[in-house]
């Protein structure tokens, strides 16, 4: 029962803290002015988001 409780424990602070990075520090990056005038940068950042998307595919 330990280890039952210590897995979700650890699975809602790991769903916690990818949340944080995609929503709270990269929506702030990709809503950046400079990155969204930048058709090159705004193509890297598309496919850095689309490896990210992969890697969690590829996880599951």
């Amino acid at each position: 029962m330990k280890l039952v409780v210590e897995g979700m424990l650890n699975a809602a602070s790991a769903g916690n803290l990818i949340y944080m990075a995609l929503v709270d520090l990269l929506a702030v990056d990709l809503m950046n002015p400079k990155l969204q005038n930048n058709g090159e940068m705004g193509v890297s950042a598309n496919v850095s988001l689309l490896g990210s998307a992969l890697m969690f595919v590829l996880a599951v």
